[in-house]
């Protein structure tokens, strides 16, 4: 701080000397010794300067007498921006640590008597406004506002003949004051200690007629104000009627009433705020009931943004204070006449639906003492907008505040009767979005916390278990991920059968390499689930089937480490007891030493080697080449079989082609190239992640040896016709040790992608007329505003056969038609996954090609135009 104020000096001192009016000799004397007072300042407080030019300081305390200030203010030569920029430094540090208290308030006198001096100069108004800044903002630090208490009077005649929008400011500035001597003082005299109130040193003296007095002045003028300055002078207000009985609080009854129909969030905050602290003090019964619905009806006005709905949400709940053993936070009111306007609409955003939610739930007394079939109905039926909001987008947002709302019910409403009806509502909400069970999960874990005595958490987990075990094939493959996790709760519950469980885990085996190609995932997930259940259930009941699942994890799973711990499993369930295979495994559940649980069955193994470093290569060690690249269609059942009718028969060739699965399958030949590995083991061959294509999954391989060269099969799936480069490494273990290394990258081109037009899915109509037809549509579409098709022209500078032959193999297979002189060709490319490529070539001269295109991806024409090229 104390270098910032050096510093800021200097620059001043370095200003002050390029200004021409300052280069007389008594101008440039009387900076010098503006300087050396602040230097004389610094080395009054301990401030030292060191050899090496920096400025060490210690905690400046400025001496009620110190003269610096005043030298700078009283001295003519000085120029106003100079003046100024002292007073900003005064402002910004002055702090209890700069400034003592004791002394803040002859600071502020000396600063006013500086402002009673230039106040009448028209030249000096930045700087009278600034000493008024600074002082204010002194007094405000140091909480010493009450220094201002003897000028009250010259401030209000100021207020007074103010006609600017600085009448605003004096009359904070004198409300301040007010509320600083109400305030303090009779914090004295209620017996508070405020001997740590710094600068506390004097009882100062209020008459409640003339307080009064003020306080209607400001009352009659509130109404120009800004909605900001009218919130702090009302809030000092508050808390001046609050300390002093003199002043009643229907002062206040003239702005509440003024600003009830208010659209102003702000105001309307306020006066929602008035009539919580003084609630039948100020508003008449009538009145208070025109506020409440005023309030009510702001929740659903439909130019006000939601977060200003909600504003009215909340105050509808805290507008007035609860009754005395009443369990119902609403008023009254709101219960018996307006709960329907709590009831949500179609249209309401989602926060907003689940604080109406909330808000009627607290409409009904609790069902636990009295049952209320219409009630109950009334709440499910209020989720039922969120209910089809997630069977038409099945947003996350809209999931997590369906549960909040059902959750915010159950709470509320914990009857056997009403836990059955949500019990029925989540199955069918989860049997029609599995990808849900995550957030119902939640749901019902929140509930166990919040009512342990209560059966509800059994039972909608034994409804999702049932749910999950009798679920078709189909819909179990494609949503595995989301069952498991049933199955992991499920299996910790001794009440629930583990019998379908086994079986449910039983398919997802068997099938795991068509579900999702044997990932580790729901590898993991399959073992976790068998683990729980031998630390619930033990062995008992279940042995063949739980050893017939490990056994064939162990035996036909892909991935490594699944079948590492699948023959782990295999083995303590075969080859212990129950009580011993609980003991082995369950630290692993309780985050205990995994080596110590292993060293009973695994003696002598305690070596403490730990994990092994992995080793960066910097050369590459083996060398990947494609030796095949096939394309191959798989097409859904729905597509039919015998073709598309030409010629009406294109809407239905496109559904058809988007549904189709182009894959390249790639075959790479994998060799060892480098003499200082023999063999390496566990080789994991990672590729890297494209936008454009959907994921491949590692490639795990036991051993490669140095004589050997190894097949793999790579499927690239392209999402779109965009060729790429995929970024490869592997990491395999030799000897002890385990090894990175960066691979030559896989690099798939444009010219790998094209293919020929699928001309076998028509059923009848020469290639040509079905070109025609495809081409004329294409163009149509691209004449439209919004295309999804566009044309184009290049130039080639090639002969015609010389343009067939140099292209991709492929070329061949893609040409439509030619003409008899050979000086048109027509060719028809297909993109995957679903894209089309048209060309009209017309050899124009024997050198020259015109080559008119119509596509519809625009985004491969770049890609297009080197293919051509």
């Amino acid at each position: 701080m104390g270098t910032l104020l050096a510093a800021k000096y200097i620059h001043l001192v370095e200003v002050g000397q390029r200004r021409k009016e300052l280069q007389e000799e008594e101008d440039a004397y009387c900076i010098t010794c503006y300087g050396c007072c602040i230097l004389h300042t610094f080395h009054a407080s301990g401030t030292r300067l060191s050899k090496m030019g920096q400025i060490h300081f210690q905690p400046i305390i400025l001496s009620p007498t110190c003269i610096s200030t005043k030298l700078a203010l009283y001295n003519e030569t000085i120029d106003i921006w100079t003046k100024t920029e002292l007073l900003l430094l005064v402002e910004q540090f002055g702090t209890t640590d700069v400034i003592s208290v004791d002394g803040v308030d002859q600071v502020v006198a000396s600063l006013l008597d500086v402002f009673h001096q230039i106040a009448s100069r028209e030249t000096h108004n930045n700087l009278t406004c600034q000493i008024l800044v600074t002082s204010t903002t002194l007094l405000i630090i140091h909480d010493q506002l009450g220094l201002l208490w003897k000028d009250k009077d010259a401030l209000v005649n100021a207020m007074r003949k103010e006609k600017t929008d600085v009448y605003q400011d004096y009359m904070l500035l004198v409300t301040k004051v007010i509320e600083h001597s109400i305030c303090l003082p009779l914090e004295m005299s209620n017996g508070t200690d405020l001997s740590h109130k710094p600068g506390y040193d004097r009882h100062l003296s209020v008459d409640p007629q003339e307080t009064r007095q003020l306080v209607s002045l400001i009352m009659d003028n509130i109404n120009l104000f800004t909605p900001s300055g009218c919130w702090c002078v009302t809030m000092s207000l508050i808390h001046m009627v609050q300390n002093l009985p003199e002043i009643s609080p229907t002062i206040f009854k003239p702005l509440m009433l003024h600003h009830m129909s208010s659209m102003d969030i702000l105001v309307m905050h306020l006066v929602l705020y008035i009539q919580r602290e003084f609630e039948k003090e100020v508003l008449s019964d009538v009145e208070e009931k025109q506020l409440t619905v005023r309030t009510v009806t702001g929740i659903n006005h439909p130019s006000l943004t939601p977060a200003q709905r909600l504003f009215y949400c909340h105050w509808i709940e805290h507008i007035s204070q609860p009754e005395e053993g009443s369990e119902n936070p609403l008023p009254n009111l709101v219960t018996e006449k307006y709960k329907l306007h709590l009831y949500p609409r179609p249209f309401d955003p989602v926060d907003c639906q689940l604080a109406k939610i909330c808000l009627l739930n607290k409409c009904f007394q609790s069902f636990t003492k009295k049952e209320d079939g219409l009630a109950a109905a009334l709440l499910l039926g209020s989720v039922g907008y969120l209910h089809k909001l997630l069977s038409h987008t099945g947003t996350d947002r809209a999931a997590v505040v369906l549960f909040r709302g059902l959750f915010q019910m159950y709470q509320r409403h914990c009857s056997k009767t009403f836990s059955q009806d949500i019990n029925r509502f989540l199955r069918g909400l989860i049997s029609g979005f599995p990808y849900f069970i995550p957030h119902a999960l939640d749901f019902i874990e929140c509930l166990r916390e919040k009512t342990p005595d209560s059966p509800v958490y059994i039972e909608v987990l034994s409804l999702l278990h049932n749910q999950v075990v009798s679920t078709p094939e189909e819909q179990a493959a494609v949503y595995y991920t989301f069952y498991i996790q049933v199955l992991k709760r499920a299996s910790f519950e001794k009440d629930l059968s583990p019998e379908g469980t086994l079986r449910f885990l039983q398919y997802l085996t068997e099938n795991a390499e068509s579900i999702d190609k044997s990932s580790w995932n729901l590898g993991s997930g399959i073992l976790s689930v068998c683990h729980n259940l031998i630390l619930c259930h033990g062995t008992k009941g279940i042995y063949d089937d739980l050893a017939e699942l490990l056994y064939v994890l162990m035996i036909q799973y892909r991935d490594t480490d699944i079948r590492d711990r699948a023959r782990f499993y295999y083995t303590l369930v075969t080859s212990a007891t129950d009580k011993k295979v609980k003991r082995i495994i369950q630290p692993m559940l309780e985050s205990q030493s995994y080596q110590q649980a292993l060293s009973a069955l695994l003696p002598d193994k305690q070596d403490g080697l730990g994990y092994s470093h992995v080793t960066m290569l910097d050369t590459d060690i083996l060398h990947c080449k494609r030796v095949k690249l096939q394309p191959e269609y798989y097409t859904v059942a729905d597509v039919t079989s015998d073709g598309f009718p030409y010629p009406d028969c294109l809407e239905e060739y496109y559904s058809a082609i988007k549904r189709r699965k182009l894959v390249m399958k790639a075959v790479y030949q994998l060799k060892l190239i480098t003499e200082n590995f023999q063999e390496i083991h566990a080789v994991c061959v990672h590729i890297d992640k494209d936008a454009n294509y959907q994921d491949i999954p590692e490639i795990y391989l036991a051993r490669i040896k140095q004589t050997d060269s190894i097949q793999i099969d790579i499927d690239f799936c392209p999402n779109l016709p965009m060729p790429t480069s995929f970024s490869l490494w592997t990491e395999f273990i030799s000897g002890s040790s385990s090894y990175h290394c960066e691979l030559s990258p896989l690099t798939v081109t444009f010219t790998d992608l094209v293919q020929p037009l699928p001309l076998h899915m028509f059923r009848n109509g020469t290639p040509l007329q079905i070109f025609d037809q495809l081409w004329n549509w294409m163009i149509q579409d691209s004449q439209l505003q919004s295309p999804n098709c566009i044309k184009s022209v290049k130039i080639v500078r090639e002969p015609l056969t010389e343009f067939l032959t140099n292209r991709c193999k492929c070329v061949s297979d893609c040409i439509v038609s030619t003409s008899d002189e050979g000086s048109e060709s027509k060719l028809a490319f297909l993109l995957p996954p679903s894209y089309h490529l048209l060309l009209n070539v017309k050899d124009m001269t024997s050198q020259y090609l015109v080559v008119t295109m119509v596509t519809d991806t625009h985004t491969v024409l770049p890609h297009i135009d080197r293919f051509l090229s």
